[in-house]
This record gives structure tokens, C-alpha cells and sequence, in this order.
């Protein structure tokens, strides 16, 4: 709980779009993302797209492309989905992860540098992994939801 932040009404329906769109499984665990340990590896959040749409050899760099592929794989985007809905189904995962959480935290009470030294005692990163992955969770949430980085300023 320590961890949790309220959400808004958008939020939740975001997360309640996710369960609608999801198929029925006989594996209740591989129905949902595990995102307790997930913080985004692309920088660009449209390579998961076009990852997801078999175009990963149009991302420029190799690292890029496995970001994407290892995003992919660990946000379980269900197959054959709109984009609106591999949208909604990526934003409610975003806004789900406890690290990005972290990341609106510290970004509505601390100076940058202070905000990357939180994420890296809390979540045992080197201070330049922290500031990447912060980094990271910010061009998403620009992506996805821009308002909470809007509320943040």
C-alpha cells in the first residue's frame, strides 16, 4: 500500500477496459501482466506498437528492438487488438507498475537529482539506470497520459 496512489476515474477505466478486452484463460496467472518488477525498456513507447505489429525490423536500432520485444513479453497484449486497445491495454499497464508510481511521486515532491537518488536506493538501480528508467516512465506518460505530468509542473 505504501506504494499506491488514488486514480482517477480515467484510470480506472483504462484498468476495466483491460479486463474487457482480455480473453478468458484457463491460466487465471498468464491472464494479466506481472508488472511488480516492470519498469518500460523502450524509450519510445510506438515501438511496442510496431513490435506487436511484426514491424520491429523499422525500429533504427537493435537495442530499441529488443527493448520493444522485452516490453512486448512482459506487458501480455492480448493478439488481434485495435490500436486504441493495445493503447488502453499499454497505459493501464504503465499506470499499474509500482516503479512508475514511484516515478509520479517523486516528481511531484523533488528536484530532479534527489528524484533519481530516490529510485535508486528504493529500487537498487545505479543513479544513471535510475535516471534512465525515470527518464523512460516520463516519455511514456507524455505518450499515454500527459495530464499527470502536467499536474506534476
Amino acid at each position: 500500500l505504501s506504494d499506491s496512489r488514488e486514480i482517477s476515474d480515467e484510470e480506472f477505466s483504462r484498468w476495466k477496459s483491460i479486463v474487457e478486452t482480455s480473453h478468458p484463460s484457463d491460466d487465471v496467472s498468464k491472464l494479466y501482466p506481472r508488472l511488480d518488477d516492470w519498469r518500460p525498456k523502450t524509450r519510445d513507447p510506438k515501438h511496442v506498437f510496431m513490435s506487436y505489429q511484426g514491424r520491429n525490423k523499422q525500429i533504427a536500432s537493435f537495442d530499441e528492438q529488443e527493448a520493444a520485444r522485452l516490453d512486448l513479453r512482459a506487458l501480455l497484449i492480448p493478439p488481434s487488438l485495435t490500436d486504441e486497445e493495445i493503447q488502453a491495454w499499454m497505459s493501464t499497464c504503465l499506470l499499474t507498475a509500482p516503479f512508475t508510481n514511484s516515478v509520479i511521486k517523486v516528481i511531484n515532491n523533488s528536484d530532479v537529482t534527489t528524484s533519481y537518488q530516490i529510485l535508486a536506493s528504493k529500487y537498487g538501480l545505479a543513479l544513471t539506470e535510475a535516471r534512465r528508467d525515470m527518464e523512460t516512465v516520463q516519455n511514456w506518460l507524455a505518450y499515454f497520459v500527459p495530464e499527470i505530468l502536467s499536474e506534476s509542473i
